[in-house]
């Protein structure tokens, strides 16, 4: 099948706004294409039990034009959003849902829900639009591994629904390094793997009326930044909480 992905507003408009955070002046770019992907999958499910589901998945993708942003000037802390001229990404994907109802009756709502993904990918940039650094790289923010671990209480009688939830990803590419003189290129720029807990609790009151809590960041995972072996950024972001309400109607 094909997919498109289209620029967000931010990317196509055309101004300067700083990231106030790592300090870039970036330009928005309002001849950026929508990019193309052109995407084959395969999978294979396995169903056993009243609920539980193994599934393992390959996957494979071309890009045409796709979005990246990249830095212009290092020297002037410039940045933007281009059109690669192409990129490709391959990948496999394992995937487990287990309800407890087989180890006791008692344990019937419980589940747990967990996939592991790995992937590789290229991007390749053109010669000509005033980028500076590396033509060719993995594409930008892509890890090279996610996984998403979950442990999920259901109960239809109440309508209670709860979960705690881990998230934890690669290494991915937040900034690419300029020349540093002659032909020597500075690292990219790294967002190191973050381990992610969060845990969230929903209640059906009614028909018409929903309650939420969340508590955001529970370990307390700090964004680090690395530049070859050196820590170029940490941001602590602390841990939040939150309660909603809906209304359905």
């Amino acid at each position: 099948g094909m997919t498109v992905i289209r620029p967000a507003i931010r990317e196509l408009a055309p101004f300067a706004y700083l990231d106030f955070l790592r300090g870039w002046l970036i330009q928005g770019n309002p001849n950026l294409q929508r990019t193309r992907v052109q995407n084959a999958e395969a999978r294979y499910e396995y169903y056993f039990g009243k609920t539980d589901l193994i599934a393992a998945t390959v996957f494979g993708k071309t890009f045409r034009d796709p979005i990246e942003f990249v830095i212009t000037s290092q020297v002037n802390g410039g940045a933007g959003f281009r059109n690669a001229e192409s990129a490709w990404l391959v990948g496999g994907e394992i995937e487990l849902r287990l309800g407890f109802a087989n180890l006791s009756e008692k344990l019937d709502r419980f589940f747990f829900v967990g996939n592991v993904a790995v992937m590789g990918s290229q991007t390749t940039l053109p010669e000509d639009s005033g980028i500076s650094g590396r033509l060719q790289r993995r594409l930008f923010n892509q890890s090279p591994f996610v996984t998403n671990l979950s442990l999920r209480f259901d109960d239809p009688d109440s309508g209670v629904t709860a979960g705690l939830v881990y998230n934890a990803f690669g290494p991915r590419i937040v900034e690419a390094g300029g020349p540093q003189g002659g032909d020597v290129i500075a690292p990219d720029v790294f967002e190191q793997t973050q381990h992610l807990l969060d845990f969230i609790v929903s209640w059906r009151v009614s028909e018409h009326a929903k309650l939420g809590f969340k508590w955001k960041n529970i370990a307390l995972a700090r964004r680090r930044y690395k530049q070859g072996n050196q820590l170029s950024f940490l941001e602590n972001r602390g841990t939040s909480v939150s309660i909603g309400a809906e209304y359905i109607y």
